[in-house]
């Protein structure tokens, strides 16, 4: 069979999954009604203008399956870019199928978003808590749970190698090192890598 693109939601929970921060909590309300106003201004208009630019999604709603989180037809809020960049149907028409794109801006986001840095460390700090861990184990683990197999020797090293080298160059920078310890921020700059790729995003 042909390899397939997972689908804009099944990206972003296989994510939340990866990390530990997904909420398979069921039902409740998708839109926080408590709280429009921080999402649209002027709701009492016709045809409300887009999104806050500041607008971010409540805690309760954060980490919920995509099914759960509440979408606007103007534009969707910046955490969930991934949406728009994986070709989430268009709220407001009809769509018998969904397109499925293949463009740079895709890895370009998967590398650069803040939302994707921020999952990542969330699952390089995890990772770095266990001081009982060899790095060619660590590895080892990050791509069995991101791609569900072990992995090579190959691929062992390879990782190791861009690890220790992000790292040194992370040391021997100021403006890198300032934004966190070099260790961490090598494992979570792997992982981002791990999570951009075609073996991730698609069903092979």
């Amino acid at each position: 069979m042909n390899a397939r693109r997972l689908e804009a939601e099944t990206i972003r929970d296989s994510i939340l999954a990866i990390t530990g921060k997904l909420d398979l909590t069921e039902g409740g309300d998708t839109l926080p009604t408590h709280s429009l106003e921080t999402f649209l201004p002027n709701l009492t208009t016709f045809n409300p203008s887009a999104v806050i630019k500041t607008a971010r999604l409540p805690e309760n709603l954060r980490y919920r399956r995509t099914v759960y989180l509440p979408i606007f037809r103007t534009k969707q809020m910046k955490e969930l870019d991934i949406l728009n960049y994986f070709d989430f149907a268009e709220p407001t028409q009809l769509n018998a199928s969904r397109r499925t794109t293949v463009v740079p801006t895709q890895s370009l986001f998967l590398l650069n978003s803040p939302w994707i840095a921020e999952q990542a460390e969330v699952l390089a700090t995890k990772l770095m808590q266990d001081d009982q861990l060899l790095d060619r184990q660590r590895v080892n683990e990050l791509i069995l749970l991101i791609f569900n197999r072990k992995s090579t020797e190959a691929e062992i090293m390879r990782g190791l190698e861009f690890v220790y080298d992000f790292e040194r160059r992370a040391s021997a920078d100021p403006t890198v090192n300032a934004a966190g310890p070099p260790g961490r921020l090598a494992w979570t700059a792997y992982i981002q890598t791990l999570l951009a790729s075609n073996e991730f995003l698609y069903r092979i």
